[in-house]
């Protein structure tokens, strides 16, 4: 079963594109000082008889800069804990060295409280006025790294995925692995006990370590403050049905699944999934009444929500992954008048009929402002229809990978067609064409998909827009198929006078024929008509530190390599340490190919950004080719300017589906 914590010392699968730029740190948001404090403020500094609410915006604004905060926490004991507040605010336990010792030193600190509250001692009096760092935590992640798992039960590690592994017996390796399950247990208990005893003011937990949680998992959060619960593909040993008083979580994100039998041989019993269900019907009986925010995806979860219909009062934002089922029967109560964001992922075959019927018949959610809808095909084309004619009130819409034939000839014209008055905010995807005719051109390929300029057009006639986001063919990987025009594009979309942001996701080029454009970005061939292209712009490469960056990028590489996979992100453009340097002609010369191209591709898509800066006046953000920009708005009437938000491609996946769609809880 999912005991084994092989498991750990994975990575989970992701994309190969980088995926940087736009990631929020999360929330801050530090708790104040009087708070953490457990007791009045005795300091005589003018600084800290400032309102605390005061207090907190300025560690706020010292929340990256690190060297400050540790200066201001040398002060006194006040300001020490007001630097913690912000340092000890969000922490994550990684399985390493660091969070090992913070983790003692949180039980540490309940064990001297304890004692101090049973002593009269002067000694121990003092301990227990000194603030602890446990009241500034808020918010804690679980995300064991598999380095670190690796590096504590390297004996385990080896004998998986060293080189001497064939030579290790079954018998040994279930030696290793009850071994390092009883390692982890240990530290996963130790971890459960701080949460529940040394954090007071915690109020959001996200839990991603895939590890088999049971029983005594659950009793202990629910003893805990927490308001904002993130299970991620977390394994549950059932059968397991939560009882008891209501558990008042305000958020929940529950993406779990059963333990993985691993061979016939194991031991393992079946796991009868509908189990599962019972957990989660469980898990959501106790906490409907307070929710405001729910989030439902599992890996081969079953129906569930099917004994009986609950009542989410609160609901604000419902969201449901592609994989996760919901009974057709419950499907309305989330489908709540107070409703205002929606997600609802693909549902599988089974479900379609049913689910669809609920979508067409249900009453319309007065207050939705967000809709993000998974996939528009032949199956549910007339269920999207019919949901989207009872909500015209929608403010942001966000439909992913749907056919060609249901998008241009039902969704593009019914949001063209004038009833969507305040629609603000859309982004479209169109699947990959495959092996069908091309109903554009029978000139073109079949793995080279365009947007028919049909639905541009219609596009261009939604006037409201202030973002828009279009996206065509395969959606992750290297094979990028929607083959831009941009003159077309300018035509059909200068109508959008108010549209302040606009991207272009999965895009792609040709400068000789149709067999280039799905390997665009990785061939990276010669631009053909683009001599001298990459010395366009030296002064744009030199406040970008361009050629440093390419070092860096060179070096970044060597100890990816020598290392793994645990790299580390690029800085963005815009640091102010950098040294700009004077950029000459040597320098481009002694550029590698790729990275010649690179500059030629850059200064291609920030010229083709400048031109539809020129007929969208209020356009300040534009994402093609991988690269985002700013716009720079000149106030003497000269040109715009793209600048690059980064120093290199970046997918921005998880910034255009939040900016677009809904950001990830």
């Amino acid at each position: 079963m999912d005991g084994d914590v092989s498991d750990l010392m994975m990575s989970p699968l992701s994309g190969n594109e980088r995926d940087d730029f736009g990631k929020s740190p999360g929330q801050r948001g530090v708790l104040l000082l009087d708070r953490t404090m457990q007791r009045n403020r005795d300091s005589t500094s003018r600084l800290l008889q400032l309102p605390t609410e005061l207090l907190a915006d300025i560690v706020e604004l010292l929340a990256d800069d690190h060297a400050a905060l540790a200066n201001l926490a040398l002060v006194n004991t006040e300001c020490r804990q007001l630097a913690r507040t912000r340092q000890f605010c969000s922490i994550r336990f990684d399985y390493g060295d660091n969070c090992r010792s913070l983790l003692e030193h949180l039980l540490k600190e309940v064990t001297e409280r304890r004692h101090a509250g049973r002593s009269t001692s002067q000694i121990d009096s003092n301990v227990a006025r000194k603030p602890p760092i446990s009241t500034c935590v808020r918010r804690v992640t679980v995300a064991s790294s598999p380095v670190w798992v690796a590096a504590y039960h390297n004996e385990l590690y080896q004998s998986i995925f060293g080189e001497s592994a064939r030579s290790i017996s079954r018998e040994e390796r279930k030696a290793l692995q009850t071994q390092a399950k009883n390692g982890y247990t240990a530290y996963r208990d130790r971890l459960l006990v701080a949460i529940a005893t040394a954090l007071p003011n915690i109020e959001s937990l996200a839990w991603h370590d895939r590890h088999e949680v049971n029983q005594g998992f659950f009793s202990m959060l629910r003893v805990t403050s927490l308001q904002h619960l993130k299970l991620s593909r977390v394994p549950v040993l059932t059968p397991l049905v939560l009882t008891g008083p209501l558990w008042p979580l305000r958020s929940l994100h529950l993406n779990v699944c059963t333990p993985f039998r691993r061979s016939v041989d194991s031991g393992d019993e079946d796991v009868d999934p509908y189990e599962l269900a019972d957990f989660v019907d469980s898990v959501l009986r106790l906490c409907a009444p307070s929710l405001d925010y729910l989030y439902l995806g599992s890996s081969g979860l079953p129906t569930f929500m099917s004994r009986e219909v609950l009542s989410f009062p609160r609901l604000r934002t419902y969201r449901k992954s592609w994989n996760a089922r919901i009974a057709s029967v419950t499907l309305p109560a989330v489908l709540t008048a107070s409703l205002t964001e929606l997600e609802l992922g693909e549902c599988n075959t089974a479900q379609i009929s049913k689910h669809m019927a609920v979508m067409e018949g249900c009453q319309p959610c007065e207050r939705l402002e967000t809709l993000v809808w998974s996939k528009v095909d032949g199956d549910n084309v007339d269920a999207t229809t019919s949901f989207l004619t009872k909500h015209k009130q929608i403010q942001k819409l966000y439909i992913e990978r749907s056919a060609h034939k249901e998008l241009e000839q039902y969704v593009v014209p019914l949001l063209s067609s004038g009833a969507f008055n305040s629609l603000t905010s859309l982004s479209l995807s169109w699947e990959p064409v495959n092996n069908r005719v091309n109903q554009i051109n029978q000139t073109i390929p079949p793995q080279v998909v365009k947007i028919p300029i049909e639905s541009l057009a219609a596009i261009g006639t939604m006037t409201t827009l202030r973002q828009l986001c279009l996206e065509a063919g395969e959606f992750a990987g290297w094979r990028c198929q929607w083959l831009v025009d941009h003159d077309a594009l300018r035509t059909c979309l200068r109508t959008l006078q108010q549209l302040r942001k606009l991207a272009l996701s999965r895009d792609s080029y040709q400068f000789k024929d149709y067999s280039q454009v799905e390997s665009y970005y990785v061939d990276r061939l010669p631009f053909l008509s683009a001599e001298g292209r990459e010395r366009e712009r030296p002064a744009l490469d030199s406040s970008m530190c361009w050629f440093e960056a390419v070092e860096r990028r060179k070096a970044e590489a060597d100890e990816e390599a020598r290392r793994g996979s645990d790299g580390t992100a690029h800085r963005k453009y815009g640091d102010p340490h950098r040294q700009v340097a004077k950029v000459g002609a040597d320098d481009y010369d002694s550029l590698p190919q790729e990275e010649l191209w690179e500059l030629c591709h850059r200064n291609f898509i920030l010229e083709e950004t400048e031109k539809h800066a020129a007929v969208l006046p209020r356009l300040s953000w534009m994402y093609a080719g991988q690269w985002p920009m700013n716009i720079r708005r000149a106030d003497n009437g000269l040109p715009s300017e793209a600048v690059p938000c980064t120093d290199q491609r970046d997918s921005c996946y998880t910034l255009l589906r939040s900016t677009f769609g809904l950001p990830d809880a």
